[in-house]
């Protein structure tokens, strides 16, 4: 899930103008939810994409251990 939420991170391009800056977009995998069922309006709440494919990342690597695909499998949940 991407949100509107955008930060804006400085550019090491030496050039000044518009291309000197760009947007950062955060994505997120999972939006929590209220106990009556919306979603949580508090994003701070909400997993970051970045930690959800890390952790599926992680946990592919000890299923895939045994047949000795570790790192193959680890590689496949960073996707």
């Amino acid at each position: 899930m991407k949100t509107g939420h955008r930060e804006t991170q400085a550019g090491n391009t030496g050039n000044a103008g518009p291309l000197a800056t760009s947007p950062k977009v955060t994505y997120y995998a999972h939006t929590a939810t209220r106990s009556d069922g919306p979603p949580d309006p508090d994003i701070l709440r909400w997993q970051l994409l970045r930690d959800h494919l890390r952790n599926v990342a992680r946990l592919m690597k000890c299923f895939a251990s045994p047949f000795g695909l570790a790192e193959e499998a680890e590689l496949v949940g960073l996707f």
